[in-house]
């Protein structure tokens, strides 16, 4: 099997930079350590590798902005972004970095969900109700359509609701927890399926060389907020309470105090200028 990495230094990089081809005389990963691609059903899939100084992409990388593109056999098999970065040193004094990639899934942690009644609705209509909500507070290039959904409810439409949680716990708690099924993104196209069942599906490694280490440095800003949404209290009497009827019945979830649709957010533009729009409560 022949292998290809692209990096992307943004989303607006649309040529790329190879990092790394199975092709004798092209650029390739840091050869003494080892690159893994894990692929997981209702899971971000992650990626791990590492660059050496020589790479032509060693200084081309930001976290949370630049992406990731692997193909096997001229086949795209994983699309993601950078979350971390790790310069390190080894024993012999060798220094190189080390990266953490998450799947373009991971984009649905950039949003927040809003108290919200979805009226009458199939598990299709209420899916596409999550994702617009997701596509209206995000950049163009992390907005999702919504394609195939197989999974269907014995209680046909019904009236469910949304309340304050990123939209991949929302899809998670809401959907899958529920129902059952798979999520499945077509990178191409940006379509997110929901699938009652799908193929076999299990890790794939992709190896280079063994890891060694001997220091290192992690750059981690996973928990950046850049758009901060203030939520009000449980507006139910017994905040112990674990009944799950508000997610298909006219029980109201949890009171907020300000919503999206009144500007009820505070932005931080120096952190959205270097992370993007990231929304949390």
């Amino acid at each position: 099997m022949n292998y290809q990495v692209n990096l992307f230094k943004n989303e607006s990089d649309s040529v790329g930079t190879l990092i790394h081809a199975s092709i004798p005389q092209l650029p390739k990963m840091q050869i003494t350590q080892t690159a893994t691609l894990t692929k997981s059903l209702n899971a971000v899939d992650t990626f791990e590798f590492s660059l050496g100084y020589d790479n032509p992409g060693y200084n081309l990388v930001t976290p949370m902005r630049s992406l990731i593109k692997i193909f096997q056999d001229g086949n795209l098999i994983f699309f993601g972004r950078v979350i971390k970065q790790k310069p390190v040193m080894d024993t012999n004094g060798l220094m190189y970095q080390t990266f953490d990639v998450n799947s373009i899934e991971d984009y649905l942690h950039d949003s927040v969900q809003i108290q919200k009644k979805v009226s009458n609705c199939d598990l299709k209509a209420y899916l596409q109700a999550i994702i617009g909500q997701h596509n209206s507070q995000v950049e163009n290039y992390k907005k999702f359509s919504v394609g195939t959904v197989t999974v269907t409810d014995s209680a046909g439409s019904a009236d469910r609701y949304l309340d304050y949680e990123d939209t991949f716990d929302a899809i998670t708690n809401r959907l899958i927890n529920i129902y059952g099924g798979y999520i499945t993104v077509d990178y191409g196209s940006m379509t997110i399926n929901y699938l009652k069942s799908v193929g076999s599906q299990s890790s794939t490694p992709l190896r280079i060389g063994f890891n060694m280490k001997s220091a290192n440095k992690t750059i981690d800003p996973t928990s950046v907020v850049t758009r901060l949404i203030p939520t009000g209290a449980d507006s139910s009497t017994d905040s112990s309470s674990t009944d799950k009827s508000s997610l298909t019945t006219d029980k109201q979830p949890t009171a907020a105090k300000t919503t999206l649709a009144n500007q009820g957010y505070v932005d931080n533009q120096a952190l959205i200028d270097e992370f993007g729009i990231i929304a949390g409560t």
